[in-house]
């Protein structure tokens, strides 16, 4: 610790006049040559903030309108051995589908923030869907994939879109 040359009887008091002559010192806090101000820090600090900011923006998948793709397609099932109509569980659903009836394609954003990205996969012989007839009813089965926010994996999905 370095020595005080200064009595603490000599150290004028704050509320009080000096009595003799004095001398007005100030400390000035001025940044030196090679030394950032408190300015020139804040802007680092911003400039680094909206880069973390664009990063992380960058991870999110682009909030674009899902759109269906035409694939392949099996024109009937009589090579496969089904019990009842198969585009009914929960992993089937019109939802899946594209306005012309194929598997969706691209994400969709909620107005939470939250989003479905779609995209059609080739899991049946090299072909992304099938036809099934139920009765007068006819479907297209189209296989895909659905990523929902906060998942880290793709789930399998199907497109059942009534097709007459």
């Amino acid at each position: 610790m370095a020595h005080i040359a200064q009595r603490l009887d000599d150290v004028p008091l704050l509320d009080v006049e000096p009595s003799g002559a004095y001398e007005l010192r100030r400390v000035v806090c001025a940044p030196t040559s090679g030394q950032v101000g408190r300015r020139g820090f804040l802007r680092v600090i911003a400039a680094g903030g909206m880069a973390l900011g664009l990063t992380v923006l960058g991870w999110l998948p682009p909030a674009r309108r899902a759109l269906a793709v035409v694939g392949t397609e099996h024109l009937d099932c009589a090579s496969f051995s089904y019990d009842g109509l198969i585009c009914s569980p929960d992993v089937y659903s019109p939802d899946n589908c594209g306005p012309d009836g194929w598997f969706r394609v691209g994400c969709d954003l909620d107005a939470n923030g939250a989003y479905a990205c779609f995209q059609p996969v080739n899991a049946c012989d090299d072909r992304s869907a099938w036809r099934w007839r139920d009765g007068a009813t006819e479907y297209r089965c189209a296989d895909g994939e659905v990523k929902f926010s906060g998942s880290p994996r793709w789930d399998f999905r199907i497109c059942n879109a009534v097709i007459t």
